[in-house]
């Protein structure tokens, strides 16, 4: 049945029915039998004719069909195939092929970049040979959450004042010693009396370094603070939370080791009070909706925001986006809100 090749916390009659009856539903049943991946959504694909050559692209179904004259074609049963809830690949059949769509070139030669990125075929058979062939591992060049630890310290705030404003703020104070023709003699008076021994240097020129090295220190002890603070925020970790253009959401566990950002235990949700632990999240989620639409910020499903990324400092939630960018709709966009750390274990 199939059912079996559905998520099962975002199993619904409609969507078993739509596979069933979709011809791209044999592909799904072997990529499931030899990756595990299971349906979590459904997607349309817009078949667009110029001059004669054929484009594909991702849409909304409605609004492309409204406005745009240049579709020869809406296929919308294309389906999103998932390993633990992270988007893998995308299967629909046109023409009598099957085509796989994944999120990154897997082959080198290609009409564009839609179709360097597909493997199509009459026979499921020859699309698997050539997974093979192409060594497919799941998530295979392409991270759905491709954090920087530098990024998330320089967006990280305190007081109102991002960490990065401060260093930069430290580097302009050390740029006050190039300017002003008073400050260069007055590098000229000390350096004479360090290396040529000469007597003292005037009292403003003795000022102007007191205060120099004095707000130096300062800024320096500041930002050695700020910085341990976004350390620890950082390395305590996250709950994550995310959505793509589809209903439900992504949850998992996101770790930092010396090097890099780990995101496990991932698993896909119909809703979020079907985690075991929806009970201890939401306190913080009830907080963080009620701060985002105090703020007035663009929110998408009361908790994740478009736009860059940034921190809320008060509840120290990280938030960020991974888009694609190479085409519209694309089904591997996901919005993240980390949440710091309330479990260490994920079930």
């Amino acid at each position: 049945m199939s059912k079996s090749y559905i998520e099962d916390s975002i199993l619904s009659a409609e969507l078993e029915e739509s596979l069933g009856d979709s011809k791209v539903y044999p592909l799904a049943q072997e990529l499931n039998h030899l990756y595990g991946m299971k349906v979590t959504s459904q997607v349309a694909i817009r078949k667009d004719m110029y001059g004669g050559r054929i484009q594909y692209g991702f849409c909304d179904k409605d609004k492309s069909l409204a406005s745009n004259t240049t579709i020869s074609k809406i296929i919308d049963d294309g389906f999103v195939l998932s390993h633990d809830g992270i988007p893998s690949c995308v299967v629909y059949h046109d023409d009598d092929v099957y085509h796989m769509y994944v999120p990154y070139i897997i082959k080198e030669r290609g009409k564009d970049t839609w179709d360097r990125k597909t493997i199509s075929s009459i026979k499921i058979s020859q699309i698997i040979k050539t997974l093979t062939k192409k060594k497919f591992t799941l998530r295979h060049a392409f991270s759905p959450m491709p954090l920087k630890y530098t990024d998330m310290a320089y967006v990280h705030g305190q007081d109102g004042k991002l960490l990065g404003n401060k260093k930069r703020e430290l580097i302009d104070h050390q740029n006050t010693l190039n300017y002003g023709s008073n400050r260069k003699e007055y590098m000229i008076a000390l350096i004479d009396k360090v290396y040529n021994g000469a007597e003292g240097i005037s009292h403003d020129a003795d000022n102007f370094f007191k205060e120099y090295i004095d707000k130096a220190n300062k800024m320096n002890q500041d930002i050695k603070s700020h910085s341990s603070i976004a350390h620890g925020d950082i390395r305590n970790g996250f709950t994550a939370i995310g959505v793509t253009r589809s209903d439900g959401y992504i949850v998992g566990k996101v770790s930092h080791n010396d090097s890099e950002f780990e995101l496990t235990d991932t698993q896909c949700l119909r809703s979020l009070d079907q985690l075991s632990y929806y009970d201890s999240l939401k306190p913080m989620l009830t907080m963080l909706k009620l701060r985002l639409e105090d703020e007035g910020l663009n929110v998408d499903r009361d908790y994740f925001l478009q736009g860059n990324d940034r921190w809320d400092e008060s509840l120290g939630i990280y938030f960020t986006n991974v888009t694609r960018g190479d085409c519209n709709y694309n089904p591997f966009d996901i919005r993240w809100t980390l949440l710091p750390n309330l479990k260490d274990n994920l079930v």
